[in-house]
């Protein structure tokens, strides 16, 4: 019922009427902070292929993917995140979004994503099953598996890859003489470097023994 109604505000949110355009943004500030699954709906209306104006609306989904990105980096900072995004549920959710999304919305939701992987994944280390569950995404993908029927969109698997790797980039402190390998790095090494190398290889061969 609550996604419904946060699907009708956000349809009225796209309209001329000024006045509806913003009681509509009022009404959706509020539930923001009374709804503890407000996060949740939003991400629900972009792995949905109905929605409550009826049909496929990539407008409402990317109304969507926008007020969830800036609901998110209002309220997730590098000290905690609400426990309504940090739920696994909520987490699961919004993986599905990222892996599915086309690309207009997944840039949004990616920019959902990044600040809740720098907290649960990065700071707190509280999601361990995000890179084994990656790695099977990304061979299970379309362009990996040459399945245009997959689920899985391998540019949005490698997009949500990049995204977990992003805040180790830096993470080499030249003032200390040793530092060691984040235990986050290690694990997407093991888990998604060395498996996807060998992959490489394998497609490689693949097309050096059709072209021969």
């Amino acid at each position: 019922m609550e996604t419904h109604q946060i699907a009708q505000l956000l349809h009225q949110t796209l309209g001329q009427d000024a006045s509806t355009v913003h009681a509509a943004t009022d009404a959706l500030d509020a539930l923001s902070t009374s709804l503890p699954d407000f996060p949740f709906c939003l991400v629900s209306i972009n792995t949905t292929t109905t929605t409550a104006t009826g049909g496929e609306n990539q407008g409402l989904k990317l109304a969507a993917a926008t007020y969830l990105k800036n609901f998110v980096q209002r309220n997730c900072d590098t000290n905690h995140s609400p426990n309504s995004t940090a739920s696994t549920e909520f987490k699961d959710a919004l993986m599905r979004a990222l892996l599915q999304a086309e690309p207009p919305v997944l840039k949004l939701l990616i920019q959902a994503f990044r600040p809740i992987v720098a907290v649960e994944f990065v700071k707190n280390d509280s999601w361990p099953q995000l890179v084994p569950e990656l790695r099977e995404v990304i061979q299970d993908s379309d362009l990996v598996t040459r399945n245009a029927g997959s689920q899985w969109k391998t540019v949005n698997a490698l997009t949500v890859f990049h995204s977990i790797i992003r805040p180790f980039q830096y993470f080499l402190n030249p003032k200390l003489p040793k530092e060691p390998v984040p235990p986050q790095l290690e694990l997407i090494a093991q888990e998604i470097l060395v498996p996807l190398l060998a992959l490489f290889h394998q497609l490689v061969e693949k097309e050096t023994n059709v072209l021969t």
